[in-house]
């Protein structure tokens, strides 16, 4: 059965004072209004999404509502790429609109969105999606004096509970490592084996000698195979602990999943079977012994339950200006 992958965020909205607020309306009053309004924005057939050129010219953007039903709706967002091509020794301008799928939960107490992660939309940048939503919808909300926060799930992550599950649980297979290793002559205190550590000195060793301002280790293998990460070998788990402890990095490429750096949070990232969705929109009901529902309305509950404990994106820190 054909997948799809699907980047996970938690919604939240965000009170805005003196903005544009009925006087003698309470708060509750206007946190309802505002639910009512973010609602409502899913009963249309499209949502009024676009983003200012330099110029101050609006790009729009196309989308269509597909679905909504007992709080949860299905809606299409397509990109906008202009491609040259060349036919007969001529160059030919073509505009392109490829597009992902975008499941919004506003059932009480899940607020979550999922957005479909694919390659040749919005170069498979989930969050520029997520950043044009947020403007749509706050665009809308601020005239009630509220505004919408939409942050990725992140999962904080142990790295062999997370090999393990992605290649036992997921079935999931590695087709690359990398390993970058320290200067062992700048970490003399190092607690790790004296054979390790002669290791790492013929590493740095060779990076010198040839110049290089990097040491890593490259282990691939061909499509056929998968490469094994196991914590019983005595030598890799010694290798993934130095990692893990000192900072360095190990990056493990899965063939589905895609990189996983040892240094690095996860994106609450999880499939969705493809006829889910067109299910939803045919209106089909499955029923498991607790009542007629959406097989994507069960798809979404659980995972609200398996997110439950993830952090919040947190926000980048600004860039500094670089001085005249």
């Amino acid at each position: 059965m054909p997948k799809t992958k699907f980047i996970i965020y938690k919604y939240s909205f965000l009170k805005e004072e003196n903005l544009f607020t009925k006087k003698n309306e309470t708060k509750e009053e206007a946190i309802n209004k505002a639910l009512e309004t973010f609602s409502s924005l899913f009963e249309s057939k499209s949502l009024d999404v676009y983003h200012s050129k330099k110029d101050g010219t609006p790009c729009k953007y196309s989308n269509q509502i597909e679905r909504t039903l007992d709080g949860v709706t299905y809606l299409r967002i397509c990109d906008h790429i202009e491609r040259t091509r060349v036919k007969d020794f001529k160059e030919t301008l073509e505009d392109t609109e490829p597009f992902c799928a975008v499941v919004v939960d506003t059932r009480a107490g899940y607020e979550q969105i999922a957005i479909e992660r694919k390659s040749d939309v919005f170069r498979g940048e989930t969050d520029k999606i997520r950043n044009l939503l947020q403007d749509a919808f706050n665009r809308v909300l601020i005239r009630y004096g509220f505004k919408i926060a939409i942050k990725r799930k992140i999962k904080v992550t142990d790295f062999w509970h997370t090999v393990h599950e992605q290649v036992h649980k997921n079935k999931d297979t590695i087709r690359k490592i990398i390993i970058d290793f320290p200067d062992p002559d700048k970490n003399i205190n190092l607690d790790t084996s004296p054979g390790m550590l002669d290791s790492l000195k013929l590493y740095s060793s060779i990076a010198k000698l040839t110049n290089a301002n990097d040491c890593q280790i490259l282990l691939s293998t061909t499509k056929d195979k998968t490469l094994t990460l196991q914590r019983a070998e005595n030598d890799v788990t010694h290798i993934v602990d130095l990692c893990c402890r000192y900072g360095y990095n190990i990056s493990v490429y899965f063939r589905q999943m895609g990189v996983y750096r040892s240094k690095e949070k996860m994106n609450a990232c999880y499939w969705m079977e493809d006829d889910i969705l067109t299910d939803f929109v045919n209106k089909k009901l499955v029923n498991y012994g607790e009542g007629d529902t959406f097989e994507l309305v069960r798809w979404l509950t659980d995972i609200k339950n398996i997110t439950e404990g993830f952090e919040d994106e947190k926000p980048r820190a600004k860039r500094r200006k670089r001085s005249a």
